[in-house]
């Protein structure tokens, strides 16, 4: 059996800021909620914006955008969609609640946070938060309220990192926690996770991908974790489920045109991911993890694709451009991966960072 995975032209996650046509999806049933940061660019500061997903992948702002500050870097959603955060280069943490897609932010919003926050992870028991910071060279934790999504910094149990720490994943357990870092060659470091207090304890060697800067991605399953940088490969590691580390798939590295993202999808093992001006799909291997190319590929129409997410039920692409300010639209057949361009939407200056969800459980 394989799982579909897509791959598309660009950099870290996506952004939008911008009304919509109603046509598109404000009088629709509902598929979901996207959410977009934004560079931000002077005097407008980075921002963050909500979009209600139509069942047919239309687009259509939520209230207003947030303004938030310089140097965003990170975005991520908790896995009830209820709340979303946001972190900076600036040592800022901002928290916001989300009801129905309306924005309101967090009590004590922004945190301030000492160092370069880098990246953001939720366990997905939604309970524990964790941001890796690059200046100081550890990786911070976090509990969640789970009413009101309120962050409290672990007391004393930052876990010591490496150099350039930057992009984090957990598993589908909630167990490990993988980061990658680059001293004198990239690294992938592995963390298990205390269920109770959170505390990060690291085992075994780091992985080498090879490259500078690798990025990480978990198949949906959770059994296989794929890394790339600047070489144009992508190094697939089989996860053991019983002690977390880290095997490398027979074949790996396996050929890749230059990459800088993948989405899959959490429902039809699906996924996404960046070349520079283009989309293209592969396929994975559920038993062994091994990667194959499908198809052709799919222009994106900007110049500066920064992030790319699937909808909530996997049938739409979206992709950010920052040069642009757009979001193009792309649908996605399941059954063999084939990617059609649909339209773009306009969105507020610089969009780079997304991040979807489905609607929050009342």
């Amino acid at each position: 059996m394989r799982e579909r995975l897509l791959l598309k032209g660009s950099l870290l996650c996506l952004c939008l800021t911008s009304v919509l046509p109603a046509a598109w999806g404000a009088n629709q049933s509902m598929a979901g909620y996207l959410y977009v940061a934004h560079r931000g660019h002077e005097p407008v500061p980075g921002q963050l914006s909500s979009y209600r997903i139509s069942a047919t992948g239309g687009l259509s702002l939520v209230g207003s955008p947030q303004d938030l500050g310089k140097g965003l870097t990170a975005l991520a959603v908790d896995p009830s969609g209820r709340f979303v955060y946001v972190c900076s280069m600036a040592g800022k943490l901002w928290g916001f609640r989300s009801d129905a897609g309306v924005l309101t932010p967090l009590p004590g919003s922004p945190y301030s946070i000492d160092g370069d926050q880098e990246s953001l992870a939720i366990a997905p028991s939604g309970r524990f938060l964790y941001m890796a910071d690059s200046a100081i060279e550890i990786i911070r934790g976090f509990t969640l309220d789970p009413a009101s999504g309120v962050p409290t910094q672990f007391e004393g149990k930052s876990a010591r990192a490496a150099n350039n720490v930057a992009h984090l994943v957990i598993d589908r357990s909630g167990r490990y926690l993988y980061a990658t870092a680059t001293d004198t060659s990239s690294a992938v470091l592995s963390y298990t996770i205390d269920p109770v207090s959170g505390s990060l304890t690291a085992f075994a060697e780091p992985a080498i991908p090879g490259g500078w800067f690798p990025t990480l991605s978990l198949s949906p399953d959770g059994r296989f974790l794929y890394a790339w940088s600047d070489l144009p490969d992508i190094t697939g590691y089989a996860i053991d489920a019983g002690s977390g580390r880290l095997t490398e798939v027979a074949g790996s590295p396996f050929a890749a045109s230059p990459l800088s993202r993948l989405a899959w999808s959490s429902a039809a093992s699906e996924a996404v991911a960046l070349h520079d001006d283009s989309l293209s799909t592969l396929a994975a291997d559920t038993t062994t993890g091994a990667l194959q190319w499908l198809g052709s590929s799919v222009s994106t129409p900007g110049s500066a694709s920064e992030d790319v997410v699937l909808g909530p039920d996997s049938r739409f692409v979206y992709v950010a451009d920052s040069a642009a300010s757009t979001i193009a639209m792309f649908s996605l057949d399941a059954a063999s991966g084939r990617l059609a361009f649909v339209r773009s939407f306009p969105t507020a200056p610089r969009p780079f960072l997304l991040s979807a969800s489905a609607p929050a459980a009342r």
